[in-house]
């Protein structure tokens, strides 16, 4: 039987307005996983889609994929003037990662000090980023509403980005020789 009892409207308002925000900044999130997979599949000359796509999707973290991204843009941007910018971009989307993680690894509590108000907070039992239960690193709806929104901007900067890699051949001009030399290899 279950005795626990029910939030009033107050905190129900309170709380609906932070998940709202936080379901918002998850979702921003995805449409930065959009861009880098666009980068990952334009570096490799838009290959066939749903092979890019398993690729792409199977690693089990972000930080994975943005690795993966990253070591295929270092190579085949290596002579490129757009080096430079993806390094940027790189640095940016590994910061927002962190951000991202607080989002998606923390619990929802009413704050202490205003009770007014719902956070993020690291939960009560992880001793890891709390003194036993207790912390100041909370994130509050404002905090989550900026997180989003810069989640928001590094998409549509990653997508502006993956328009500017030129084709394959321009990135390696002999790629289709070793494309010819390897497959003239397997029929021998």
């Amino acid at each position: 039987m279950n005795t626990a009892k029910p939030e009033s409207p107050f905190h129900q308002q309170v709380g609906a307005e932070l998940y709202m925000r936080l379901g918002h900044a998850i979702t921003q999130w995805a449409h930065v996983e959009d861009g880098l997979f666009k980068i990952f599949w334009k570096l490799q000359g838009e290959p066939e889609f749903r092979i890019t796509s398993a690729i792409f999707h199977t690693p089990i973290s972000d930080k994975v994929c943005i690795d993966m991204v990253n070591n295929v843009a270092s190579i085949l941007l290596k002579k490129s003037p757009l080096l430079e910018e993806w390094q940027k971009l790189h640095k940016r989307t590994s910061q927002r990662l962190k951000k991202r993680n607080k989002l998606a690894h923390r619990t929802a509590f009413h704050d202490p000090q205003d009770q007014s108000q719902s956070v993020l907070r690291p939960g009560l039992f992880d001793v890891v980023r709390t003194n036993m239960g207790v912390t100041k690193d909370t994130l509050n709806s404002k905090q989550i509403e900026e997180i989003s929104k810069s989640f928001g901007r590094l998409a549509q900067d990653l997508q502006d980005f993956a328009e500017k890699i030129p084709s394959l051949e321009k990135l390696l001009p002999n790629s289709k020789a070793l494309r010819s030399s390897s497959t003239s290899q397997r029929t021998n």
